[in-house]
């Protein structure tokens, strides 16, 4: 049986133990259903996206319930990821 952040070995602990988690693919599908699910559990959420109008609106939902939450508008497929170097914009802080 393989463990995995829903359930099994894992089960919620390690997901709650952090209260922090790093969302890819946030802005549509399953990403933001994650991000919306752990925030309603109060886990403050990163959203990583390329669309910025679809992040703000999945960080309205999630801020309801873990306000420290931000987005971060890029396209993780471009490869060569280098954060400060590619001019990662970070959104949503207070």
């Amino acid at each position: 049986m393989s463990a995995g952040v829903a359930g099994g070995e894992w089960g919620d602990s390690v997901v709650e133990a952090r209260r922090t988690a790093l969302i890819t693919g946030a802005s549509s599908g399953i990403g933001a259903a994650l991000a919306r699910v752990l925030a309603s559990r109060g886990i403050t959420v990163g959203l990583v996206a390329r669309r910025q109008d679809r992040l703000a609106e999945a960080l309205a939902d999630c801020r309801t319930d873990a306000p420290d939450s931000q987005y971060f508008v890029e396209d993780l497929a471009a490869g060569n990821l280098t954060g400060a170097d590619r001019g990662t914009r970070r959104h949503g802080s207070a």
